[in-house]
């Protein structure tokens, strides 16, 4: 399945000259995993409980890593295609007040694709 891509700079649709960007199938699924991330629970005015509860649980004056690492870990687990998560990193900028997620999911749909991605929160 394709979708349309998302700029990473502003979250625009993408376009090339003068076409929308489609996206591959592994592409897709990093960019649906990356929105997900970026919501934050009970942002949505349609769905108050999509989203990560950051504010609950995880940007807290000292948050307990394997809590953090559970909440993000689940919501990348959640998307339909994701068969496994290979790998789950996180960081916190104290000086900035941001975080940064590094994942590597295995993905089910087609050829056994492997998709790296990232998210500043």
């Amino acid at each position: 399945m394709q979708d349309l891509i998302l700029s990473e700079r502003d979250g625009d649709l993408l376009f090339r000259n003068s076409d929308l960007v489609m996206s591959s199938e592994a592409d897709a699924v990093a960019q649906r995993i990356q929105s997900k991330l970026r919501l934050i629970r009970s942002e949505y005015f349609r769905n108050r409980r999509a989203g990560v509860p950051y504010f609950e649980k995880v940007l807290q004056k000292n948050p307990r890593s394997e809590i953090v690492r559970s909440v993000i870990r689940r919501m990348i687990s959640d998307d339909p295609d994701v068969e496994k998560v290979e790998s789950l990193n996180f960081v916190f900028d104290g000086v900035t007040k941001r975080m940064t997620i590094r994942f590597t999911v295995k993905v089910t749909k087609g050829s056994a694709t492997v998709v790296t991605s990232e998210v500043s929160i």
